[in-house]
């Protein structure tokens, strides 16, 4: 039997004391309660010790203790020179020892023959029995234990059909889409497909490629993994990792095939951990929704998978996802970015609340309004950090144009992308199903008056749904209603594009105005660079804080009095027209864009700038968006961008607060208020800071975060300052003098904003010139 000299000891172990007593303890768990579940734990991050290799495999596999099914069985072994015989000499020379290694050949004939005769079916080199036999033949196994490991091994991990057109490589090519589709186009475009260079791979779990020292291993993490696709990620992590040499390969496309065959010929013991790791980390970053999918097809029996809906993968660009999984919004660590991309009639009449546009009918109606979406979308999907999954109606009508922007994003080598299998169709059945509970899902718009009527028509009893010749001219009004959709839409579109041309050139000039207006403010500003707008008793600042509400948009009723919806203005909340925001006389500037929470999620919004103040609007629906804060500008410290993401920009808002402190040695120490645990003061150089604007350092650590502060100083910054009429005070019980002190705490939100140089411009002239009003006495 092999030593476990070389078996890692347990960590903390403090030698070969603890290493007998870790191995004792898996001995009896083996031997005495056969607790698989156990045996994990026991052996999570370590070696699995060779001497015990044996028993654990056979209780992971739940075959400890099973009768033998060889006993009393006679066992075929042929006569002459067979495929069979010649592959398993071949295998037991290399699994194990020189002096044992014809008596295992034997052992493996027989075993494979009986196995073969209780199925009916002859042996087949091709099939992979002998080359998965192989490594139990290598542990100190009885014949009987080892045909029970085989058994389960052909039963639950084997693929099962492996011919040039099986399921199995088409799994894999879908697996090496979703992570890699540059490696996976590049093959693709030299016609070398999965089944030229992966079939060994996949056929024998490595062991054609691998001997003892590398195939043991890699077998103890499949069955302590108990994962059937095992495989196919040790596959993705061969293939990635040697991208380079594939690269420098194609070349010569000729040789690549088999070059690539043999990649695993080159493992040695010490790169299996590392293997292992990294097919654990595509394993986790892969919705687990596919296992379901295509189990059956690539591991079930003959009977089973005739019995079982096939599947369409072949021809398919990425892996289908479940509406479960959507609705869910997020699969274990995998968090979705869905992409809707049916017509802006359907998106408004029903879409989910997450949900991100991207007409599809405009890569062909309108292709540079299309390219102007599409870089707004690679945008903020770069700041998501989700996976891109992509809903489309569900007709096959539609089904080539979600093709064709599939296609795009993937040529761009964009990673992790999907489709939502069925469409919306399919997620609206599944909503409906969830009855009243379905509602929270989709945000729905009323129907129109005149498509409400038509639908009544259609469902009365003197209605269309008597008779083949109603059904006809139900059709053939849908028919109508479809081309009537589609012609208002492309006007819409084509007026669109005007007016995206005539804003562009509006930019222009408000950008050529703001860069004056800004360099006046800067010369006014260099003439007193020490002043500050905090510190000082100024009428414009302290007008502007009295609103104690301002964080929940109070103010706001008045300078969009215009833009609001009186029907929709319910319960004390504000909702507003878009399209009326800009011709608001107190409004300024409005900007469209997506504000990003803590956890990295984009909210469709606006940010209004009006003289004084900020308001940000959640978008409700493409129309109408909610007021849910306004905030004087000059509460603003800091505006930050990414260099490399400049469309990516954080307000820093400074919100003050107040608080008491007692004199210390001369100097007040504030003290914070409740609610906002680990905030420190700020430095004397913080106080009256000021105002700035620019782009953040690319070294520092950017959290997607909304309130993540930028400093180490605590969970907030807390800047002070005594406000202009407190003066101090004396507490009468202690005769202890207690000084007001305005305290503020700094607010972070995040927003991707599209035209980012034009919204810190915006912001940059208004807040100078609060400021120099503010200095005017």
């Amino acid at each position: 039997e092999p030593d476990d000299a070389a078996a890692p000891a347990p960590t903390g172990g403090e030698g070969a004391d603890d290493t007998a007593e870790w191995l004792k303890e898996i001995r009896e768990l083996c031997e005495v309660s056969m607790d698989a579940e156990a045996i994990r734990r026991k052996l999570k991050d370590r070696a699995v010790p060779p001497s015990l290799r044996g028993v654990i495999w056979q209780v992971v596999m739940r075959v400890r203790s099973k009768p033998d099914a060889l006993a009393g069985q006679d066992l075929p072994v042929a006569e002459g020179d067979t495929p069979l015989k010649r592959d398993c000499i071949e295998l037991a020379t290399r699994y194990c020892e020189s002096d044992a290694a014809a008596e295992a050949a034997l052992e493996m004939e027989g075993i494979l023959g009986f196995y073969g005769r209780s199925r009916g079916v002859e042996y087949d080199p091709s099939l992979g029995w002998a080359e998965l036999l192989a490594p139990f033949m290598a542990i100190p196994l009885s014949k009987g234990d080892r045909y029970n490991c085989f058994y389960v091994l052909m039963s639950k991990y084997a693929v099962k059909n492996l011919a040039d057109d099986a399921p199995c490589f088409e799994v894999f090519r879908l697996l090496l889409m979703y992570h890699d589709p540059e490696l996976c186009n590049l093959l693709d475009s030299l016609k070398i497909r999965p089944q030229d260079f992966a079939a060994t791979w996949i056929r024998s779990m490595f062991s054609h490629w691998c001997g003892p020292e590398v195939a043991l291993p890699l077998w103890d993490a499949y069955f302590l993994g108990e994962d059937q696709f095992f495989v196919f990620f040790l596959s993705l992590v061969m293939l990635i990792n040697g991208r380079d040499y594939v690269m420098q390969l194609a070349e010569t496309p000729a040789t690549l095939a088999k070059e690539l065959e043999s990649l695993p010929s080159q493992l040695g013991a010490d790169d299996i951990t590392d293997m292992c790791d990294l097919a654990e980390h595509f394993s986790m970053v892969t919705p687990q929704s596919f296992r379901a999918q295509y189990s059956t097809s690539v591991f079930g029996s003959g009977a089973r998978r005739s019995a079982a809906k096939e599947v369409d993968m072949f021809g398919t660009l990425c892996l289908s996802i479940p509406v479960e999984t959507i609705l869910r919004h997020s699969e274990g660590a995998i968090k979705f970015f869905v992409v809707d991309t049916r017509p802006l009639s359907q998106y408004d009449a029903a879409h989910l609340s997450y949900g991100w546009h991207l007409d599809a009918t405009l890569m062909m109606d309108q292709p540079a309004i299309f390219a102007e979406e599409l870089a707004r979308l690679e945008d903020a999907l770069a700041s998501s950090m989700q996976h891109p999954c992509f809903l489309h109606t569900g007709d096959d009508e539609d089904a080539g144009q979600l093709g064709m922007v599939v296609s795009q994003f993937l040529q761009k080598h964009h990673r992790y992308v999907s489709v939502v299998k069925g469409g919306f169709a399919a997620l609206e059945r599944r909503v409906a199903s969830y009855g009243a509970g379905g509602s929270k899902y989709l945000i729905r718009q009323q129907v129109p008056a005149h498509l409400a009527a038509d639908a009544d028509a259609r469902t009365s009893p003197s209605g269309s749904d008597n008779g083949d010749g109603d059904e006809a001219g139900w059709g053939s009004r849908l028919s109508g209603w479809k081309s009537m959709a589609k012609s208002t839409y492309r006007s819409s579109a084509a007026k669109l594009a005007e007016k995206s041309a005539a804003a562009k050139e509006t930019a222009r000039e408000k950008s050529k105005l703001l860069a004056d207006r800004y360099a006046e403010y800067k010369e006014k500003g260099k003439r007193d660079p020490k002043a500050q707008y905090r510190g000082k008793d100024r009428s414009l600042r302290s007008e502007l804080e009295d609103d104690e509400e301002e964080g929940n948009g109070k103010g706001a009723e008045a300078d969009l009095s215009d833009a609001l919806s009186p029907k929709l203005c319910k319960d004390g909340r504000l909702v507003a027209s878009i399209g009326r925001l800009e011709k608001q006389p107190a409004v300024m500037y409005v900007f469209k864009c997506s504000e990003v929470d803590a956890e990295g999620f984009l909210y469709p919004s606006h940010l209004v700038l009006t003289k004084t103040h900020v308001m940000k609007l959640r978008d409700r629906t493409t129309r109408d968006s909610e007021v849910l804060s306004r905030r004087p500008l000059l509460t603003i410290g800091k505006i930050t961008a990414k260099k490399k993401h400049p469309n990516l920009i954080t307000l820093v808002f400074e919100v003050p607060t107040h608080t008491t402190t007692t004199p210390d040695a001369g100097a007040a120490t504030p003290s914070a208020s409740p609610g906002a645990p680990g905030q420190q003061a700020a430095t004397p150089e913080q106080v009256g800071s000021g105002f700035s604007i620019g782009d953040a350092d690319d070294d520092a650590d950017h959290s997607m975060s909304s309130v993540e502060p930028e400093n180490d100083a605590g969970d907030a910054e807390l800047k002070t300052q005594p406000t202009p009429d407190s003066g101090t005070s004396s507490d009468s019980t202690r005769g202890t003098p207690v000084i007001a002190v305005r305290t503020f705490v700094e607010l972070r939100e995040m927003y991707m904003v599209p035209e980012s140089a034009e919204a810190k411009s915006a912001f940059r002239v208004l807040i100078s010139a609060l400021q120099a009003r503010c200095e005017t006495p």
